[in-house]
């Protein structure tokens, strides 16, 4: 068995630590013993980083929620699955409250090409001038 720990990122196994800890202190039939819970840590967290995309942002707060659900339903040590089947979707992404006028699409544009002018310099002319409607002039 590949250690956990190499296979995902610290964020994602702090979450299943912390929330295994949890269980573990509530002494239900079929926890494992101080012996092996450092293996069924690996475990949960091997399966659980394949079963899902799981995203730095959301996925700890989604993890613990999933664990607060758990304990509230289990008598027994419960398996990978029965925390997956508690872990809320993950939060509609936020939209902006409104749409910007004209004008302040007009600000933003002067304000970007005054920046981009400042950092690399004035816009060069083209070798060539071009017409839209007439193309390429010599």
């Amino acid at each position: 068995m590949v250690d956990a720990r190499q296979v995902v990122p610290a964020w994602f196994n702090d979450a299943i630590v912390d929330g295994l800890q949890r269980m573990h202190v509530l002494g239900l039939d079929g926890t494992p013993s101080a012996e092996t819970v450092v293996l069924t840590a690996n475990v949960w967290i091997e399966l659980l980083w394949k079963a899902r995309a799981w995203d730095e942002a959301s996925t700890p707060a989604r993890i613990a929620e999933a664990f607060s659900r758990l304990q509230l339903v289990v008598d027994r040590w419960p398996s990978p699955s029965r925390l997956l089947e508690c872990v809320p979707e993950r939060p509609e992404p936020k939209l902006l409250s409104r749409a910007f006028t004209k004008p302040e699409i007009a600000k933003n544009v002067e304000f970007i090409r005054k920046e981009r002018e400042r950092m690399f310099g004035p816009k060069r002319k083209p070798c060539v001038d071009v017409d839209a409607d007439e193309g390429p002039q010599p």
